[in-house]
């Protein structure tokens, strides 16, 4: 998406929305992460229309987890975003449908991510995907997100 792309849509959301409401931007589907440079400047463009207007805002990132650094995360802290990483439990599980181009697992990297984010935030989701050949481990995934303290 471009940033005038991104712009519009702003601004349709903005104009469609009632004085003294609440809007909420999601930033989702396939990884808003990649394109961090211009996430950063739609969240700008975002809070320069908020302030103008006076409506309030609320933002949201659900990243894959790979692309997490302490700069992202700077980011989330001080613009209020809420953040949801998904990880769809422990490696075993997670690896079988979230994968690299060469077949690699992801779940190692996610997980030293996800420590990094509960250090450095209060509040942050973790969101698990399930289908037919997983939703059998929802139990023992429940049960390694309570081990990790998320």
């Amino acid at each position: 998406m471009s940033l005038s792309t991104a712009r519009k849509a702003v601004d349709l959301a903005i104009g469609l929305t009632p004085p003294g409401e609440t809007l909420e931007f999601a930033f989702f589907g396939g990884e808003p992460l990649l394109r961090f440079e211009l996430l950063k400047e739609v969240i700008q463009y975002i809070r320069s229309k908020e302030n103008d207007i006076g409506i309030s805002v609320r933002l949201s990132i659900t990243t894959n987890g790979t692309l997490l650094t302490k700069t992202v995360i700077d980011l989330v802290k001080s613009e209020n975003i809420d953040l949801c990483v998904s990880m769809d439990g422990p490696p075993h599980i997670h690896d079988r449908n979230r994968c690299y181009a060469d077949k690699r697992g992801s779940a190692e990297i996610v997980l030293k991510n996800l420590e990094i984010v509960a250090e450095q935030l209060d509040y942050f989701q973790v969101n698990a995907v399930y289908g037919p050949d997983t939703v059998s481990f929802l139990p023992e995934t429940v049960r390694f997100f309570i081990d990790l303290n998320v």
